[in-house]
């Protein structure tokens, strides 16, 4: 790597760092959109925009249309207008990098950005409980001293970069292992529930598919690392139990306990003041509400605008794009997904299991609406979109390589006389 590559790729893991840093207002609302000024300063400095295929542009199109129709149809909200502007910028915001280059750089950098403020978040929290302890025993207060459902998803990401990906372990070398423990801690410390089901869930699928058929193709090295995995992950439980052993009582009693009791659930799930409760009764009112505007949803306003819900917020990313932009908008957010998650898989196993143990945690709390949910799901559909406009490239230079007629040397070739 030369020192320009080197220099560019620092800078943009500082800007892209920057982006996810949370920046919050009132209750929790995330206002940190400045990764949107990188696709700007690109598309001013080079004087066009990159195509982002047929696909995002057939998608973007419509959520335009939402926007509009909704305006115009849901004159009861017009007073919301304002709101529902700067909402619907909000949402557009996926599609900003999928007008710009994404080359290897700026993926190396968005990379290391995502580990880097994980880091950084993971050893904030940790300070902050390990000093709040100090000489004096903290119960399950330290659920609101340090606990968070806003940036468990970075964390988880994040961990699958640590572990997996090739050109994060060769730059963390030998620090690799104290950064999946500090990650791992961080993401203990946000004291959700969705964190820990998430990375169990996401673990478990991933060892299903890596090591389904262990057993037909069972030798010394695959038993070896099978073993030194297992003793790592015991080896992080105790350390993190000696460390913060009121994040492992909170989970046993929130969760552990609580999803053993089948009276508990049903108890928790049928009372609107359990947070089980409280996400059933949003659910029914989203669907009910977008029952009578199928088309449009709210036109992206937020479940704020149901009056008598025990919550401003959906609970949760994909009953929050329901509610926004109806069932037609909710299908193609879905097939935005599904897309990028089968891009990865075909060359970024690590991203891959990261993004898809997001989406396993934006079942229970919003994921990619957040500010910097929203960078991160930015990035990986501009680098979706860059795949598909490399992909056709190659394509037309194959096709141009083939109509070539035959006998006719090619630009390559060098014919003497």
């Amino acid at each position: 790597m030369t020192v320009s590559t080197f220099l560019k790729q620092a800078a943009l893991a500082l800007f892209f760092v920057f982006c996810m840093h949370p920046v919050s207002i009132g209750v929790g609302v995330g206002v940190n959109y400045t990764f949107v000024l990188l696709p700007l300063f690109v598309v001013l400095a080079q004087g066009r925009l990159q195509y982002p295929g047929g696909m995002l542009t057939m998608f973007a199109t419509f959520y335009v249309l939402v926007f509009f129709i909704a305006t115009l149809y849901q004159v009861d909200l017009f007073a919301m207008s304002a709101w529902r502007f700067g909402s619907f910028l909000i949402f557009m915001s996926m599609f900003s990098y999928a007008f710009i280059t994404i080359d290897a750089d700026k993926i190396a950098a968005f990379k290391a950005s995502v580990v880097v403020i994980s880091v950084y978040l993971s050893l904030e929290s940790a300070f902050v409980l390990l000093e709040a302890s100090t000489g004096k025993i903290v119960g399950f207060e330290a659920k609101d001293l340090v606990g968070t459902q806003r940036i468990g998803f970075i964390y988880l990401i994040a961990l699958w970069l640590a572990y997996l990906d090739p050109p994060i372990k060769r730059l963390l070398g030998l620090f690799r292992y104290p950064v999946l423990l500090v990650l791992l801690a961080g993401l203990v410390l946000t004291f959700s529930r969705s964190s820990i089901v998430s990375l169990f869930v996401g673990f478990l699928l991933f060892a299903l598919v890596k090591h389904g058929n262990l057993l037909r193709r069972l030798s010394a090295r695959a038993l070896l690392n099978g073993v030194a995995t297992i003793v790592g992950i015991i080896a992080f439980g105790l350390i993190l139990f000696w460390l913060f052993p009121v994040a492992f009582q909170f989970f046993d009693v929130r969760l552990l306990s609580f999803l053993t009791n089948e009276g508990d659930v049903v108890t928790a799930l049928n009372s609107r003041e359990s947070s089980e409760g409280a996400r059933v009764y949003i659910a029914m009112n989203v669907i009910e509400f977008v029952i009578r505007n199928p088309f449009t949803g709210s036109g992206y306003l937020g479940v704020w605008t149901i009056p008598g819900l025990p919550a401003g917020s959906a609970h949760g990313q994909y009953m929050d794009v329901l509610f926004r932009t109806g069932p037609i908008g909710f299908l193609c957010y879905l097939s935005i997904f599904y897309a990028v998650l089968r891009y990865l898989r075909r060359g970024q196993e690590a991203l891959f299991w990261g993004v898809l143990s997001a989406g396993i945690y934006g079942l229970f709390h919003e994921t990619f609406k957040e500010s910097q949910g929203a960078f991160i799901y930015a990035f990986l559909v501009g680098m979706m979109a860059q795949s598909l406009r490399d992909r056709r490239k190659a394509r037309r230079r194959a096709e141009h390589v083939h109509a070539r007629p035959t006998g006719e040397p090619s630009a390559a070739t060098h014919v003497t006389t």
